[in-house]
């Protein structure tokens, strides 16, 4: 049996119940030819477990196929928030949503792909705090370096919850990635995972909140 298979089966129950010998074989399926002719014997590099950043990237497209089409949603929502109570065109309307939106895609990006790029740099065991270095790291580049109509133009509150937003954002997709990695066990993930989500949720709700409050001072 693969190595990796061994937390789910109990050797000797497999022994008892049909009389055959379990034997662990390497991580890997292409050191099988070496394993067998040294006598089902693994060395200490066939019993390594290896996540390379080829590894960790591979993995990425099903995460960001997930996640853009809540893109389409975020955009959908801008297009109505600035429309209500302004008289805007509708390609003017149009255009801020888009404007609003494009730092989000960024946010998955930065979540999706370079989290799992970056993976082993970061600071910090747990993956929603790595995430959330790179997402300070983001913002930042948002504020000092874009100058983006979505952040700047619209007041200190709208600039609050949408980094609020962000970083939240960030830190999930990024903590949605331990279970595709090494590097976690599956306590530590459901630990961690209880423990980010008391943080992420309320971060993105009161920046949500915080957005309807700045919309109404506007409209008073």
């Amino acid at each position: 049996l693969p190595q990796l298979g061994a937390t789910g089966v109990a050797a000797h129950e497999v022994t008892k119940a049909t009389g055959f010998k379990v034997l662990y074989g390497p991580v890997d399926s292409k050191d099988l030819p070496e394993y067998i002719s040294e006598g089902n014997t693994a060395t200490q590099k066939m019993r390594t477990v290896k996540f390379g950043i080829r590894a960790r990237i591979v993995l990425t497209p099903i995460e960001l196929m997930t996640s853009l089409k809540y893109c389409l949603i975020a955009l959908a929502f801008f297009f109505f928030f600035n429309w209500i109570g302004s008289e805007m065109f509708f390609s003017k309307a149009l255009l801020l949503a888009i404007l609003s939106t494009i730092p989000y895609l960024g946010a998955i990006i930065v979540g999706a792909v370079l989290v799992p790029a970056l993976l082993p740099f970061l600071p910090f065991r747990a993956f929603s705090l790595k995430g959330l270095v790179l997402g300070a790291v983001y913002s930042a580049v948002l504020v000092l370096f874009l100058q983006t109509p979505f952040l700047l133009d619209r007041g200190i509150m709208f600039l609050i919850s949408n980094l609020l937003i962000i970083n939240a954002l960030i830190s999930y997709l990024a903590l949605n990635f331990t279970g595709s990695s090494t590097y976690t066990s599956f306590t530590g993930a459901i630990k961690e995972t209880k423990l980010a989500v008391l943080i992420m949720l309320p971060a993105a709700i009161v920046g949500l909140l915080l957005m309807i409050v700045d919309k109404i001072v506007t409209l008073v």
